[in-house]
C-alpha cells in the first residue's frame, strides 16, 4: 500500500482479492468435502474465485477502492450464507455483479449531474453564437468561401440545388450579422 494512486495491474487484484478475500474465506470456511483431500482442486477453486472477483467488480484506481468493493461482496455472501462451507463460484459471481452495478448507478448519476450542467453551459454559449456568428468562428471570407463552395458542388452534381441553397443559408446568415453588405451584380449589357 506504499503507493495509494497507482493504478492496479490484473496480477495485482488477483493478489488483492486473494490475500483479501480468499484468505478470509479459508480462514473462516471448511472446505467442500471433494476439495479437502484434494490441495490441486482447493487451489483451482480459490483461483477461480479470485478470478470471477477481479472480472466481475469494477476497475479502480486505487488498493482502497478494490478492497472496498471487495468488503461489499463479502458482506454482500456473508448476509446470505447460511453454510459451514466455502461460498460457491456462482454467489461470488452474483453479489460481484451487484456491487459493480451498485458502482455503475452511482457514477451514472454524477456523471449526468456533470453532463446536464455542461449541456446547460453549452445551450448559452449557442445562444450566444448563435446571433454573434465571430463567436462561432465566422468571418466574411470563411462565409464567402463556403457559399461558393456549395456553388462549386452544385454546378457539379455533388448537391441537388435544393439542399445546396438550403446549406448556403447558414454562411448567408452569418454574412448579414457581420455586417456583410453583397455588392449588386450589374447584368451586362447583352443579357438585357
Amino acid at each position: 500500500m506504499d503507493n495509494q494512486n497507482e493504478n492496479i495491474d490484473h496480477q495485482t487484484r488477483l493478489k488483492i482479492a486473494h490475500d483479501t478475500f480468499i484468505a478470509k474465506m479459508i480462514a473462516l470456511y471448511a472446505p467442500h468435502s471433494h476439495l479437502r483431500d484434494n490441495p490441486d482442486g482447493a487451489g483451482m477453486y480459490l483461483g477461480e474465485c479470485a478470478e470471477v472477483l477481479n472480472q466481475r467488480l469494477p476497475v479502480t484506481e486505487t488498493r482502497e477502492q478494490y478492497i472496498s468493493h471487495l468488503r461489499k461482496v463479502w458482506t454482500s455472501i456473508t448476509a446470505k450464507h447460511s453454510s459451514r462451507w466455502w461460498f460457491q463460484i456462482s454467489d461470488i459471481n452474483a453479489a460481484s455483479k451487484a456491487v459493480t452495478r451498485d458502482y455503475q448507478t452511482r457514477n451514472q448519476k454524477f456523471d449526468s449531474k456533470l453532463k446536464f450542467q455542461n449541456e446547460a453551459h453549452s445551450v448559452d454559449n449557442r445562444e450566444e453564437t448563435k446571433h454573434d456568428p465571430a463567436k462561432a468562428g465566422w468571418t466574411v471570407e470563411n462565409a464567402l468561401a463556403h457559399i461558393k463552395a456549395i456553388d462549386d458542388d452544385i454546378r457539379d452534381g455533388n448537391i441537388n440545388l435544393h439542399l445546396g441553397r438550403s446549406l448556403q443559408n447558414i454562411p448567408r446568415i452569418a454574412l448579414q450579422r457581420l455586417g456583410y453588405q453583397q455588392p449588386e451584380q450589374a447584368t451586362p449589357f447583352d443579357e438585357l
